[in-house]
């Protein structure tokens, strides 16, 4: 893959209208896995990457994480500073990128800075973060249960898309949904063992018996047959 320069201004756009790497470091990750990707960065072109999108404390805390990073002989990370230096260097590095070997040391550069990257994600647990998400007046139930996913996805190591987050995940959304509404949804049997789509159909069903019509706001596909038999079931349960 021949080098190929990447624009200062895409990435300044990129930062005015994404959030912070502290604050959601996802879409930030998957920015960078795709420019490395695609572009053959130096490490000049890595360092003006990480100072147009990151603050000095961000930059600093990654580079920490990607020098913890770096495996020794035994493929264990190793705190030997030479091998360390050799495949992350702080201070710009004479390499030869027409080289075979530069070329190497550089995508071992790359690798160990997105592994710096991702390791420097992992937060400790915040799940007062998680419970201070609340079920807004207006807000449809598939919007609160985003909310909910995203909570757990930025204060928590858990993964939102696994099976066994599931459980965690219908527990938030019923104990901090609107009042009226939790108080329904508590009255449901077995919801534990629901998906989160059908959380979401259940949740439509409840706001049919108090009176809301959230059908506009839901961001999931559009009603089928079955599902407004289920809606119309679940009220007929719950009155």
């Amino acid at each position: 893959m021949l080098y190929w320069p990447f624009s200062t201004s895409y990435l300044y756009n990129w930062k005015t209208q994404n959030a912070k790497f502290s604050d959601n470091p996802r879409d930030l990750i998957g920015l960078l896995d795709t420019v490395l990707f695609t572009h053959q960065l130096t490490w000049d072109d890595c360092q003006q990457l990480l100072q147009v999108l990151l603050t000095v404390e961000e930059r600093e805390q990654i580079q920490v994480e990607a020098r913890k990073s770096v495996l020794g002989e035994d493929r264990q990370p190793t705190q030997n500073p030479d091998l360390i230096n050799a495949a992350f260097p702080l201070s710009r590095p004479t390499w030869d990128y027409n080289s075979a070997e530069g070329k190497e040391r550089l995508q071992v550069y790359r690798q160990t800075l997105m592994a710096g990257l991702k390791a420097s994600t992992r937060k400790p647990t915040n799940l007062a973060k998680v419970y201070d998400v609340r079920q807004g007046k207006d807000e449809s139930p598939a919007a609160f249960l985003e909310k909910v996913i995203e909570a757990f996805r930025q204060y928590t190591p858990m993964n939102p898309e696994a099976p066994e987050t599931k459980a965690a995940i219908i527990m938030a959304f019923v104990n901090q949904a609107a009042p009226d509404i939790k108080k329904k949804l508590q009255r449901v049997e077995r919801l534990g063992e629901k998906s989160l789509q059908d959380l979401v159909i259940v949740t439509r069903g409840v706001a049919l018996v108090l009176g809301a019509d959230w059908k506009l706001h839901c961001a999931y596909r559009p009603q089928s047959s079955g599902q407004v038999e289920d809606e119309q079931n679940i009220k007929g349960d719950l009155n």
